[in-house]
């Protein structure tokens, strides 16, 4: 605890931490100087804390050591209690320094009528209990009276028993209360200034309801402490958001000891102490638990918060807690006049000041007394003194509370309050009174404007009028009928973007049946399994094709019909259409769309959009996502013209921004992965936003505040909404409109998510179902008429998250599981998931907190942080979109100053973020870090890594530590560090400061960086490091960061090691040579794995960079175990069908894989044409991806192959349908230089895609058996 104290203080420059200042005021004639300063030198005599002083030793320990003689720093200044404060601040200021001399003095301001006396001493010294003692010893002295006889136990003795204690027992107490959470969320964010001095609020609890409070405790069989601690618990839980709380309790350290009753010095210790919140237990069961554990707890007092750190494995750079609950039985006022004498005329105070962000302390008086202290640059004194009420509010409900009264049903805000919280979550407008049916309401716009354009399709050019698309729905409407298909059915919807999968939807829905969209470019199997779980009666198609439907039918665009099929009265609740989201188990979640919820829907988007039929508002996200029925449904019912984008707006910009110019698009809908590159090109390239462009409505995802700042300056002229909403309140529920001119929302660290749309309400709750309190994190409900019909065929699912809805009853409430926060202007902050928590080395990270921070960072336009396994190691990635010319180091270097270690991320750079066809980040397909160095074949660990190897462990105490651990991951704190610095000058003469562990945490690498030496290969690149098998080398073509064998190296299993050969791009093409490529891979392999068989494989025209490679390891005598040539064309090249035989093998496909099979051979040769198309555009001294592949083709004709005498094994992808009989025959063209033998074996998949998951297993499984020598050597 001392060591804590003084670290924070004198040793971190901050004089006034920690420092006490006990103020005693008086009649100026019971302070004479001469007799005050004779008193406190008798008490310095009598206690040892007064004559203790604090130095550190060679192994960075703090020291106790005790004076012989007493030492006065005794002064008397002009001044009295008008001079006071001004005296206390500059007092402060000048702190002690327990280090350089003894750790206080006495200074008495003697002014008439009365003096004051200021003690001043640092907290490390003394606590509480021990000034009052100190106090009535100074009143016996100055009234001459015995003092009585010196304490049994002093306290150096204290200190030297308590080091002694067994920790056994405490050490399995606190691993048990923290179980697999090493520390809750804290209080503030960790990104935070320095802080600062602190500020103080005072409230009292009327003697009434202290009485109370005490009479229910008793009850509980609790105590005032309990209670305390109690309400804290609750006001961190509201706050926070989490179904628990952690903050630390003090405690006075006296009851581990018999004998310390008059014993002086600081003998307090601060617990951690950890609170699940159970909403539903009984606020007198969870006092009476919360007794019981504080009891157990207080027989643990002995142990320091830095081995409660170690023993519950949270890495040194973490805190258990940021808040501290204090409780003494009475004032130190009180304590003194209890004690009478001159006292009775004296009165004492205690100024003090601590670190934590917060701590509260509570006092016993007749009259409780509140105190919360707290740093204003944490916390800001609007949401203290909310705090401080709060805390008072939820101790007179515990006062007043019934037996069976829930924890849940506690009031810790005003009525007033509650009331305002309420109405933030109501919708700024009303939805008007309309149909609920939309089908019906869409027949009205079509007989009121019949002629008015519905649908264009910018693909085909095709226009369809409102009566055309009526029409086609009900001819549609009308065969479905005939089919069987019945009111209440689903129906999947298995069309292309277009009028006919429109038209679809209103067939579905004028028969009173529901729609299932069904994206055609989706795999069938799972396809399949949509139609299956949500039981649909039909599939509506261009092919037949019913994917396990009852009843199939074949889309006819020219079919039309005048009247719709006769059809059942409207149900609001009845089912509309059914959607499938993701499910926490893997399997998705159909979620049940009603008739009346998307009708709301319509209306409130007509209204915050401001829909007309003069709009025409683009068709852009993907079929099977709900944010498609956004743009069609308001559209056509207000009126308006739905413009169907083609394939091409959604994979370019200027695409997009063409398509919008040609056919007048006046409001956009893009997920926000496309508006941020919308934003980006725009800026860079200075292009114009078409000019009918009014609105622009974006949402998805987080909305990057500087991309919307940018866009103001682009787009001054166009409105902006940021929407958000589950699919289970029916697309969109909340918005933030941000008309043309508008100011942007204030303090925006996030773009808001606004307010609730008309159709919707929203309410924040804490977990226990209390609301949370205006600027706390809570989860959001989202009630009204958006609220969806649950999941179909799930009642569990649907009962665990729809709820009723306590506020307004007869309503419903859907939780989101997001995390959100009322703002100051009544908007709310998106703050992510609830779930998007990870552990890494026990530690509990929130994803979302280090993405805001990291987008926070100077040059960072966009990031993305998700835990991996890199190695076989979990670790934290953060992928990040900077400026031009932005360094990763800088970003590190910035990211450490804000973040604990455990929560830096390792930084990789993209372009862009990758977008799936959601319109969200695509997290498969971010790239991989690069891989560390693999451990070498060096020799045993030198004498200097040894030797600070068994520092660490000293420092740690453990009985030994591997030279490459991490001091942090092992549970070194700061105040280990300044101890392991410290022994290790002392051990090695080497000097380093503590900042060094950040960087080389482990032995090893602090005796490198000593040493200024390093030996890593440069070529290889681990890829799956470690395991017993021989190394396979992966030569050449990796991938971008390897990514390309990373699935193989999963699929061949952890203990066979996989390792990447790599010379990256040169900065001359012209290097680019197969032999001498080959040769560095071959010295490196020589030098850093000198022994035992290897195995090499390479795709494509690195084959031959391979082929080489394995000429040289033979020639040196080395096993080749295999060499695998995976789908690579050989010397004697690869003969392809051509003419009829091509036709067949085309036909062979599409019996095998439909009529899509053309349309991917297309796509391949577009791509192709793009690829060529870029590299022509490239800038002369540009390498892309062309010109470099060009260059590996020139050094591959320049190469001469030799044959082989060892054994080949070519891969061969069953897609590559074109290759000819003679192909087979010749092993792809290898035959001739295969003198050791030639297998061939053929793969599912295409040229690169045996190498993806799901189909690499296939390829594993050969190689692992011709690793292991067990091959059958027939051809395959």
């Amino acid at each position: 605890m001392q060591q804590g104290l003084l670290l924070e203080s004198s040793h971190a420059g901050r004089p006034w931490a920690n420092l006490e200042q006990i103020i005693v005021e008086g009649p100026r004639a019971a302070f004479d100087p001469a007799r005050l300063s004779a008193a406190w030198l008798t008490l310095a005599a009598r206690h040892d804390a007064l004559r203790m002083q604090f130095e550190q030793d060679g192994q960075g320990h703090i020291l106790q050591r005790v004076r012989p003689e007493p030492e006065l720093t005794f002064a008397v200044a002009k001044g009295g209690p008008a001079d006071l404060e001004a005296f206390l601040a500059a007092d402060r200021l000048a702190g002690v320094d327990p280090e350089a001399g003894p750790g206080w003095r006495v200074t008495l301001l003697a002014g008439p009528p009365r003096s004051v006396m200021v003690w001043t001493i640092h907290h490390a010294l003394i606590d509480g209990t021990s000034m009052a003692i100190v106090l009535e010893e100074l009143g016996q002295i100055l009234q001459g009276q015995d003092t009585g006889p010196v304490p049994p136990l002093h306290f150096a003795e204290y200190s030297t028993i308590l080091s002694r204690q067994d920790k056994t027992a405490a050490k399995v107490f606190f691993a048990g209360m923290f179980g697999d959470r090493t520390a809750a969320p804290g209080f503030v964010p960790v990104s935070v200034a320095q802080p600062g001095r602190m500020a103080v609020l005072t409230q009292a609890l009327p003697r009434g309801e202290s009485d109370a409070l005490r009479a229910a405790v008793r009850a509980a069989g609790a105590t005032t402490l309990n209670a305390v601690q109690g309400a804290w618990a609750l006001v961190l839980s509201r706050w926070t958001g989490q179904p628990e709380a952690c903050f630390g309790l003090v405690d006075s350290g006296r009851r581990v000891i018999d004998g310390l009753d008059g014993t002086v010095g600081c003998l307090i210790s601060t617990l951690p102490m950890r609170l699940p919140i159970d909403g539903t237990q009984t606020v007198a069961g969870f006092l009476s638990s919360l007794r019981k554990l504080t009891v157990e707890m207080r027989q643990h007092a002995h142990a320091s918060s830095t081995e409660v750190r170690r023993w519950v494995g949270l890495p040194g750079g973490a805190v258990l807690f940021d808040t501290i609950v204090m409780h003494a039985h009475a004032s130190l006022d009180r304590r003194m006049r209890q004690v009478g004498g001159v006292w009775a005329d004296w009165s004492v105070r205690l100024v003090e000041e601590g670190t934590a962000a917060a701590t509260l302390a509570v006092t016993d008086d007749p009259e409780i007394q509140i105190l919360l202290e707290h740093d204003p640059s944490r916390i800001g004194h609007d949401r203290a003194r909310a705090l401080l009420a709060q805390v008072a509010r939820l101790l007179a409900g515990m006062a007043s509370a019934a037996g069976q009264d829930r924890l849940g049903e506690l009031e810790m805000i005003s009525a007033q309050e509650r009331a305002e919280l309420l109405a933030l979550g109501e919708p700024q407008s009303t939805l008007p009174e309309t149909q609920s049916c939309v089908a019906r309401r869409f027949e009205a716009v079509a007989l009121a404007r019949p002629d008015a354009t519905a649908i264009i399709e910018a693909e085909t050019g095709l226009v369809f009028s409102f009566r055309d698309l009526d029409r086609c729905a009900n001819a549609l409407a009308l065969r479905l009928q005939e089919a069987g298909v019945a009111p209440g059915d689903v129906v999947g919807i298995r069309l292309s973007r277009g009028a006919a999968h429109i038209a679809a939807l209103f067939a579905t829905l004028k028969l009173g049946a529901a729609f299932l969209p069904l994206d055609p470019d989706l795999p069938e199997v799972w396809l399949s399994g949509l139609v299956h779980r949500a039981g649909a009666k039909a599939v509506v198609g261009l092919d037949g094709r019913s994917l396990g439907a009852p009843v199939e039918l074949v889309a006819d665009p020219a079919e039309r019909a005048e009247h719709p099929p006769a059809r059942p009265p409207v149900q609001a609740d009845r089912m509309a259409y059914v959607l499938f989201t993701s499910g926490s188990t893997g399997e998705p979640k159909a979620v049940r769309g009603v008739t009346g919820a998307l009708s709301a829907h319509a209306s409130a988007t007509i209204a915050a959009f401001g829909l007309g039929p003069a709009d025409r508002v683009m068709q852009f996200a993907g079929l099977g996502f709900d944010v498609a029925l956004e743009e069609i449904f308001p559209t056509l019912l207000a009126g308006a013209t739905v413009v169907v984008r083609n394939e091409a707006a959604a994979g370019s910009v200027r695409a997009c921004l063409d398509l919008m110019q040609q056919h007048g698009v006046t409001v956009a809908n893009l997920p926000a992965s496309f508006w941020h590159v919308l934003v980006d090109d725009l800026a860079a390239t200075g292009q114009r936003l078409p000019g009918a462009l009014r609105l622009m409505v974006t949402g998805s995802e987080r909305i990057r505040p500087q991309s919307l700042r940018r866009w103001r300056v682009i787009a001054p002229d166009v409105d902006w909404i940021n929407g958000y909403g589950p699919t289970e309140t029916t697309i969109t529920a909340t918005a933030l409109v941000l008309p043309k001119g508008a100011a942007l929302p204030p303090d925006m660290a996030e773009v808001p998510i606004g307010r609730p749309l008309a159709h919707a309400r929203a309410i924040l709750r804490a977990p226990d179902g209390s609301l949370t309190p205006r600027g706390g994190r809570g989860v959001l409900w989202i009630g009204g008429p958006a609220v969806t019909g649950g999941y179909l065929g799930d009642a569990p699912r649907t009962e665990a998250v729809f709820q009723p809805d306590p506020y307004h009853p007869g309503g419903r409430l859907y939780c989101t599981g997001d995390q959100a926060r009322w703002r100051n202007d009544g908007t709310l902050d998106f703050l992510g998931r609830g779930d998007r928590q990870v552990k890494l080395r026990g530690h509990r990270i929130d994803l979302h907190q280090v993405e805001q921070l990291l987008a926070g960072l100077d040059g960072v336009r966009q990031a993305h942080v998700a835990l991996s396994a890199v190695g076989g190691t979990d670790r934290l990635l953060g992928w990040v979109v900077t400026d031009p010319g932005v360094e990763l180091r800088s970003l590190v270097r910035q990211a450490n100053r804000r973040l604990p270690r455990v929560m830096v991320p390792r930084l990789i750079a993209v372009d862009r973020f990758p977008v799936g066809a959601n319109g969200k980040i695509d997290t498969r397909a971010l790239p991989m870090p690069p891989a560390e160095a693999p451990p070498t074949k060096a020799p045993a660990d030198d004498a200097l890594t040894r030797r600070i190897a068994a520092c660490m462990a000293e420092v740690l105490e453990r009985d030994a530590v591997s030279s490459d651990a991490s001091f942090s991951d092992l549970g070194g704190d700061s105040l280990l560090a300044l101890r392991l610095v410290s022994l290790i000058e002392q051990r090695t003469g080497h000097v380093l400061q503590t900042s060094d562990l950040h960087n080389n945490g482990s032995a090893a690498a602090l005796a490198q960086m000593l040493q200024g030496g390093s030996s890593k290969p440069h070529y290889i690149i681990p890829i799956q490091p470690g395991g017993t098998r021989p190394a396979f080398f992966a030569v050449h073509v990796l991938g971008r960061n390897e990514d390309l064998f990373r699935p193989l190296a999963a699929a061949l299993g952890p203990d066979q090691p996989v390792y990447g050969l790599s010379v990256g791009i040169p900065r001359n093409l012209d290097d680019i040579n197969v032999e001498r490529t080959a040769r560095l891979y071959f010295e490196e392999i020589q030098t850093f794995y000198p022994e035992g068989p290897v195995g090499l494989g390479a795709v494509s025209m690195a084959a031959y960079f391979a082929f080489e490679l394995a000429q040289l390891l033979r020639a040196a005598g080395r096993e080749v175990r295999v060499l695998a040539v995976l789908d690579a064309m050989g010397p004697d090249g690869r003969p392809a069908l051509s003419g009829t035989a091509k036709l067949k093998a085309h036909l062979l496909q599409i019996r095998q894989h439909g009529i899509g099979h053309f349309a991917r051979v297309l796509k391949n040769k577009i791509d192709r044409y793009r690829e060529r198309r870029e590299a022509l555009h490239s800038a002369p001294d540009q390498i892309n991806p062309i010109s470099l592949i060009a260059a590996n083709v020139c050094a591959v004709e320049f190469y001469r192959p030799q044959p082989y005498d060892g054994p080949l094994a070519v891969f061969r992808a069953d897609h590559s349908f074109w290759d000819s009989p003679e192909a087979l025959a010749t092993g792809l063209g290898w035959a001739s230089v295969a003198r050791g033998g030639l297998q061939r074996f053929d793969l599912p998949g295409t040229h690169l895609s045996i190498l993806e998951p799901g189909k690499v297993d296939v390829l594993a499984g050969h190689l692992s058996r011709l690793m292991s020598g067990s091959a059958d050597r027939r051809d395959s």
